[in-house]
């Protein structure tokens, strides 16, 4: 129990006491609170740097990944590419033997064999590089370009495919060529000479965009840090 000496003797809180007492504890607050901001925002600072080298790394991986899938599809498309010449001209000596048939009733001319090659044009690293999220950290520009070149493959690929399904009417022409009732053998090559000139129109415009997706190939650039370097001329 307080007496009235003891009471007497506690000086009685002033606002000035207790404004300084308050300074006091907001400094305390603040000295406590900086090294846990900082280290937050440094903590902040190292995984927004790391996760831009990650993204960074993803993104040279795939461009890597990407410009050698498109040196080798190039590769691809351009040993194909005399098969359709080879397509081309056979078709040409199957026309001169019909027109010789259903001019002369006879031909001494003979005709080679088909060797059409279909280009082993793949997409793979085009489509990890979709998967692992590298084409979101790429500029809109490469990614544009990218998906313009794998489109234009895309539809090579089924024009190949589309050759590929006129050859069995070519079997019926050989057929034809074979047969020994003459009435029925001129009927059959009219419509053959026809089905030979669709086909080798259909070879000269595929030819012509695969050589087109050949040059896209070549022209494409390099986004690479170290891109191939052209092989030195040698010394005369």
């Amino acid at each position: 129990m307080t007496t009235p000496e003891t009471e007497k003797d506690t000086p009685p809180a002033t606002p000035a006491r207790a404004r300084r007492k308050s300074r006091r504890m907001v400094r305390h607050f603040v000295l406590q609170l900086l090294p846990v901001t900082a280290g937050i925002l440094i903590a902040l600072l190292i995984d927004g740097l790391l996760e831009l080298r990650r993204e960074d790394k993803l993104v040279a991986e795939a461009h890597a990944a990407i410009a050698a899938e498109i040196a080798d599809n190039a590769e691809q498309l351009e040993n194909a590419l005399p098969t359709l010449d080879t397509v081309q001209a056979t078709l040409g000596e199957m026309q001169q033997v019909i027109d010789e048939l259903l001019t002369n009733g006879t031909t001494t001319r003979t005709y080679g064999s088909f060797g059409l090659v279909m280009p082993r044009l793949t997409r793979a690293s085009w489509e990890s590089a979709e998967r692992t999220g590298a084409l979101g950290y790429m500029d809109y520009e490469q990614v544009r370009r990218y998906a313009g070149l794998y489109g234009g493959q895309d539809g090579i690929l089924a024009g190949y495919n589309d050759l590929f399904r006129r050859f069995p009417t070519l079997g019926s022409i050989g057929e034809t060529l074979q047969s020994k009732d003459r009435a029925m053998r001129l009927d059959d090559l009219r419509r053959g000479s026809g089905v030979i000139a669709e086909f080798t129109i259909a070879i000269g415009s595929h030819r012509a965009m695969a050589e087109g997706l050949k040059s896209r190939y070549r022209s494409m650039p390099c986004y690479v840090e170290e891109c191939p370097q052209p092989a030195a001329a040698p010394a005369p």
